[in-house]
């Protein structure tokens, strides 16, 4: 369980961040990996100086691990979740109810290995030109904004890394949207991880809006969490520089 619960997190810090989507077919005018790595590289500038912090949403959680008669047990969870301006993440649980076992071994473990969790696992698992083979797919319009979607393919089969799509904000290089699957397992007792993650664009910075990940485990079946995270609200200081920029 506690393998299953650090795969879910790996996801988290490489973030520029029910089972995962199919995202989209293949697109017309699909470029050479060189140039898609480029292209990724500029939006990836752009939102360098774009990260989160002094602001407090609600995260909704919802776990689910099958029970030995084959029937999910459920647990909900809801906490206050806090990220400071030196990017520190603090909860406060406010709610929860169902199954007792999966609130602790899967919600609760996963909010104490983000807290605990610092930066320095980010590079090992970062989007990046130096992890990832990129191709350029195409552009779409996502909720009216201009989308660059790119496919991504490790360079090399390491935990943490996964294969799938990230839709990229043309305007502010901001990622929107990834989905995959993880290419190298953590454990035998682990058969694949799946993840969805999406966030919105709000006064120019990444914020997220939801979190799912399926597993397959060998001994416990379909292991499931979701996250919704909701009531966004920025920090007195977080406002005020905002304001300026």
């Amino acid at each position: 369980m506690r393998t299953i619960v650090a795969v879910f997190l790996l996801s988290v810090v490489s973030a520029v961040a029910g089972p995962a989507g199919e995202g989209l077919p293949p697109l017309p005018g699909v470029h050479h990996d060189q140039e898609g790595e480029e292209r990724y590289e500029i939006a990836i500038q752009k939102s360098r100086k774009r990260l989160v912090r002094g602001v407090t949403m609600v995260a909704k959680f919802v776990g689910k691990i099958p029970g030995l008669d084959n029937v999910a047990n459920v647990a909900r969870l809801e906490a206050r979740r806090h990220v400071a301006s030196d990017g520190t993440i603090n909860y406060d649980v406010v709610a929860r109810e169902g199954d007792k076992t999966v609130q602790k071994e899967l919600i609760v473990r996963f909010i104490n290995l983000e807290m605990d969790t610092r930066s320095q696992n980010a590079a090992a698992v970062a989007i990046t030109a130096a992890n990832y083979k990129i191709k350029y797919k195409g552009s779409m319009d996502q909720a009216g904004r201009n989308t660059d979607v790119f496919e991504v393919h490790p360079r090399k089969k390491r935990i943490g890394l996964f294969k799938g799509e990230v839709w990229v904000d043309t305007e502010s290089g901001l990622a929107v949207h990834q989905t995959g699957q993880w290419v190298k397992s953590p454990s035998v007792f682990v058969k694949s991880v799946k993840f969805v993650q999406d966030f919105a664009i709000r006064d120019g910075y990444q914020v997220p809006t939801s979190t799912s990940f399926t597993t397959q485990t060998r001994f416990w079946g379909v292991a499931e969490m979701s996250v919704e995270y909701t009531d966004i609200s920025w920090d007195a200081d977080a406002a005020a520089s905002q304001s300026q920029n």
